[in-house]
C-alpha cells in the first residue's frame, strides 16, 4: 500500500487476532501468521451451541469467535489465506457507507487473482442469504466478495468504530462443504441436507499462500 505501508505479519491465535485493537492504528496491512492446525471461527452472533463440539474435537478442531460476520470460518493455512486492512477514518480508502466500504478492496483483489491466471467475478449486489449462511459464512455471498464460476472464493467482513474500519479478506485454499456440515449441531437428517446444500456454494484455488499474498501485497501498493 502506498505511503510506506507494508504487510506486518502476526504471530497470534485466530481469537487473539480477531480481538487485537485497530482503533488508532494507521492505514494497516495485517496478515495472521496460520497454522496448519485448524481452528472454527464463529460469527459474532453465532453461539457456539451451534456447533457440535464432541465432532470438532474428534477432528481436532479448536474454536475461536471473532466480533465480525455471521457464519463459521475454518482457518488453517491449508484453508485459506487471511488478511485485514486497517482503514482510519478520513483516509482516501474510508467510506461511510458500509455497503460500499469493499468496493475498492474486492476490485483489487479481482485484480490480484487475474494476476494469477483466476478470473473471478465481483459481487456488487444485495447481501444474499441461503438456508445456510448463518451457519456457514462461505454459504452466502456480499457486496464486495468473489466467485469462481458461481462458486464463492473470497470472503469479507468488517469491523467499524468511529474512528476507523477493519476489513477482513479470506481466500479460500481449499473447500469442503460436506465437511463443514459435520461441524453443525444438526439432527442428522438435517446435516444431510447440510452436506448437500454447502458441497457447491464455495472453491479454492491451489495458489500457495506465498504466490496469494505477494499478489495482494504488489496490487495494494498501488493505492
Amino acid at each position: 500500500m502506498k505511503d510506506g505501508v507494508v504487510a506486518e505479519f502476526i504471530d497470534e491465535d485466530p481469537g487473539v487476532f480477531h480481538a487485537r485493537s485497530f482503533e488508532d492504528a494507521p492505514r494497516s496491512l495485517w496478515v495472521p501468521r496460520l497454522a496448519e492446525t485448524e481452528t472454527l471461527v464463529l460469527g459474532s452472533s453465532q453461539r457456539v451451541d451451534t456447533v457440535d463440539s464432541d465432532e470438532l474435537e474428534a477432528q481436532g478442531i479448536t474454536v475461536a469467535t471473532r466480533r465480525s460476520g455471521g457464519g463459521a470460518v475454518l482457518v488453517s493455512s491449508a484453508d485459506l489465506v487471511w488478511f485485514d486492512v486497517v482503514v482510519p477514518v478520513g483516509d482516501p480508502l474510508w467510506s461511510a457507507d458500509v455497503g460500499r466500504s469493499f468496493d475498492w478492496l474486492g476490485h483489487a483483489c479481482q485484480r490480484a487473482l487475474l494476476s494469477l491466471g483466476v478470473n473471478t467475478q465481483l459481487y456488487s449486489g444485495r447481501l444474499q442469504h441461503s438456508p445456510w449462511s448463518r451457519r456457514v459464512c462461505f454459504a452466502g455471498l456480499g457486496p464486495g466478495e468473489l466467485t469462481l464460476d458461481g462458486k464463492k472464493l473470497v470472503g469479507m467482513s468488517q469491523r467499524r468504530t468511529r474512528t476507523a474500519a477493519r476489513l477482513q479478506v479470506a481466500i479460500l485454499r481449499r473447500w469442503d462443504g460436506p465437511r463443514h456440515a459435520s461441524f453443525l449441531a444438526l439432527p442428522e437428517e438435517e446435516r444431510s441436507r447440510a452436506a448437500d446444500g454447502l458441497r457447491d456454494v464455495a472453491v479454492g484455488i491451489p495458489h500457495s499462500p506465498t504466490e496469494i499474498l505477494n499478489a495482494i501485497q504488489t496490487e495494494l501498493a498501488t493505492h
